[in-house]
């Protein structure tokens, strides 16, 4: 795993240097500068692993974007599967909260997998005082609780699921990417197809792995109804398939590992039958 200082984070993310939010924001807007969070986690011993943010064609908007670094630490459990790490989310224009996200970077393929807030991390408005100190307290208890993720690893290598409870799976992921008006016609078998030899099982955390890949990265072909078609509820016979393209979006990103990492522990704990 690679670390970075904190010149190439600035290359990287440069709104985590933005010393003040975006002028458009009230007086009660809690600003914290993302790179002072940094600078206390570091020396909490965290590591910084990779940083991004949003793209934007406005050169005056590029400083108070939304962004996200990722950060190890040394004493996070360890798994034959990856390693675990933290992400830390925030923006300055008043679009996002500041969020901790557990996550786990996979050593088969590199996927960042996201563990999501609700199994470990936390979110913190931009509301309030004492918010630095409230989020490096966060990230505290969040590095206690990382034996959750993976004891979820662990418990998921051990389901199989049926080739009908696979293509369930891919079909109840879909959602994730497309929370409305997603493709009326997929090949599961494309989503579905193991990458590497490492996914070639029928467990849980397989049939998760190779989802969550196809979903994030695309290159499968979807038919989608157009406009008319949903507003009429019907479907031509004749569909047009295009080929799916990879997500770039930090949000998207997000919001699709998170509510698949959501959906396999709902049907390992049973709440989620798949048929």
């Amino acid at each position: 795993m690679n670390i970075i200082n904190i010149d190439q984070v600035r290359s990287l993310a440069p709104a985590a240097f933005s010393n003040t939010p975006d002028s458009s924001l009230s007086a009660s807007y809690a600003h914290v500068t993302t790179a002072s969070v940094l600078d206390a986690l570091q020396q909490d011993g965290w590591q910084i692993t990779d940083a991004r943010q949003v793209r934007s064609r406005s050169l005056a908007s590029v400083e108070h974007r939304k962004h996200e670094i990722s950060l190890t630490h040394p004493l996070l459990p360890t798994h034959a599967e990856g390693a675990p790490l933290l992400r830390l989310a925030n923006s300055s224009d008043g679009a996002s909260a500041f969020r901790l996200i557990g996550g786990f970077l996979r050593a088969a393929c590199t996927n960042q997998l996201y563990s999501g807030i609700k199994c470990v991390g936390g979110v913190f408005n931009h509301r309030g005082g004492d918010l630095e100190n409230r989020i490096v307290a966060g990230a505290r208890d969040a590095r206690a609780n990382f034996d959750k993720v993976i004891s979820r690893v662990d418990l998921w290598r051990s389901i199989e699921l049926s080739p009908e409870q696979q293509r369930d799976f891919a079909l109840r992921g879909l959602a994730s990417r497309w929370p409305t008006n997603g493709p009326v016609s997929v090949n599961f078998e494309h989503i579905l197809t193991p990458r590497r030899s490492a996914d070639v099982s029928n467990s849980l955390w397989s049939v998760f792995n190779r989802t969550q890949e196809s979903l994030i990265r695309g290159g499968f072909d979807a038919s989608f109804a157009s406009a008319e078609e949903r507003e009429q509820g019907y479907f031509s016979a004749s569909r047009t398939f295009r080929r799916v393209r990879k997500v770039t979006g930090i949000s998207a990103n997000e919001r699709i590992n998170t509510q698949l990492w959501e959906l396999a522990e709902s049907v390992a704990s049973g709440q989620e039958v798949l048929v």
